[in-house]
């Protein structure tokens, strides 16, 4: 069995999640990191004993003899980075949304493409097992012709665009490819304007990790195989999907919320007396190595397995690149003042211009 060298571009935030499942997986070695902070770095060295790290992850690039990068960043430098790491003949793993905006999205994908190497993004259910055993049931038949996706879960803003693009690649799971899309973006009530698109991040800094607008959104859409989507922003106290068909129901969702509590799990509303019935999956597909259900080992693990098959990877960067472009597409038609087709023409974020 083939052992990985790994590296780590970017040891904030959620690069823990990344770095805990290389060091506990038996085929990966974690070797080196990058961070512009030495004070991170630091940090790093004596939390996980790796003493190659750099300021400049080109220094890396260049020393370490790398087979895989994980670049959990903010996708305000993303794109640069995966440019470089795909320049050096490596594979990726890249942490959520894929970019700014499909441009970008764009110009990652062809650097991999023509570098030979895979990029995957890190939505985590597309490898989960809950969503998997969903869509075996939704292409059983188990609910009939699949009718409508409803997506629910996250406010408008930078949330849709964050945690957004785990939601709007989980309609996709089920939906895959849209035809076209039509959403109304508001602010107080009125339409959004160019003065309300500001530049923002998760901690309301000037990193540009996100191009937003507007306090509420609504959208549809919809999809190849028939199927429409429906999203209204706000939290809900749930995340997560309902597929409706016609002959039953079933919910995805990560919490809890009334009038039926959901605990990370699959249920059903199909039969008489039309109760919620949860569904089934086996725990042993939810953990991996003992890392828990939400972290990347099983991303890694079909990351690898995507390496040495020539397979794309279940949450590869087409599919990152399709749940970004829902978003923009709500964008795109708040902007057009209509219903916009799929795939997009524009691919520059919408709000630039708007």
């Amino acid at each position: 069995m083939k052992t990985y060298r790994v590296g780590v571009i970017g040891v904030g935030g959620v690069s823990s999640l990344h770095t805990d499942a290389y060091m506990a997986l038996p085929n990966t070695e974690l070797v080196a990191a990058a961070d512009v902070s030495e004070a991170a770095l630091a940090r790093f060295t004596e939390k996980y004993g790796i003493k190659n790290v750099y300021t400049d992850y080109r220094n890396m690039l260049e020393v370490e003899k790398l087979d895989i990068v994980s670049v959990p960043t903010g996708a305000h430098v993303r794109c640069e980075i995966v440019l470089a790491v795909a320049e050096h003949g490596i594979h990726a793993l890249i942490e959520k949304p894929v970019a700014i905006d499909l441009a970008e999205a764009d110009r990652m994908i062809a650097a991999c493409e023509k570098a030979g190497t895979k990029l995957a993004v890190n939505h985590q259910r597309r490898c989960d097992a809950q969503y998997r055993r969903a869509k075996q049931l939704v292409n059983e038949g188990a609910i009939g012709e699949l009718r409508l996706i409803r997506a629910m879960g996250v406010e408008a803003g930078f949330d849709m665009t964050n945690n957004g693009t785990h939601l709007f690649d989980a309609v996709r799971i089920f939906g895959e490819d849209a035809k076209w899309g039509w959403a109304s973006v508001t602010t107080k009530g009125r339409e959004i304007t160019a003065g309300d698109v500001t530049w923002a991040d998760r901690k309301a800094t000037s990193q540009k990790e996100a191009l937003v607008a507007g306090d509420r959104v609504s959208a549809v859409f919809s999809f190849q195989n028939g199927a429409r989507g429906f999203f209204e922003s706000g939290r809900e106290g749930v995340f997560g999907v309902e597929l409706v068909g016609t002959k039953g129901r079933l919910v995805c969702v990560d919490g809890s919320g009334g009038p039926y509590r959901y605990p990370l799990a699959i249920w059903a509303h199909n039969d008489p007396p039309g109760e919620w019935k949860p569904i089934e999956v086996p725990s042993d597909e939810l953990n991996q190595h003992g890392l828990g259900r939400w972290l990347c080992a099983r991303m890694i693990t079909e990351l690898i397995q995507s390496i040495e098959t020539g397979e794309e990877h279940p949450s590869s960067g087409y599919q990152g690149r399709a749940a970004l472009e829902l978003i923009m597409a709500i964008y795109e038609s708040q902007k057009q003042g209509k219903k916009v087709q799929l795939p997009l023409a524009n691919r520059e974020h919408p709000l630039k211009t708007l």
